[in-house]
């Protein structure tokens, strides 16, 4: 699973802007296998929903043929 991080620049961020549980940095967005993950600035930590957690194991289960698949079928 060599799919890096993508930094994702969502607008109305601003406003909202989420703090890491564990340290004072701030969380960014980031695109990692079609999901979007909050990751932490300063102590790089990855912040899951439940739905997320679920999905991204979903999906790494699947391996290759299913990730052709999606990339066959996809909607975009």
């Amino acid at each position: 699973m060599k799919v890096e991080l993508q930094k994702v620049e969502t607008p109305g961020r601003e406003e909202r802007i989420l703090s890491c549980p564990k340290c004072p940095g701030q969380l960014g967005s980031y695109r990692f296998m079609e999901f979007v993950l909050d990751r932490c600035e300063c102590c790089a930590r990855i912040w899951l929903y439940k739905g997320k957690v679920e999905g991204l194991l979903r999906r790494a289960a699947r391996g290759p043929l299913g990730a052709f698949l999606d990339r066959c079928f996809s909607q975009g």
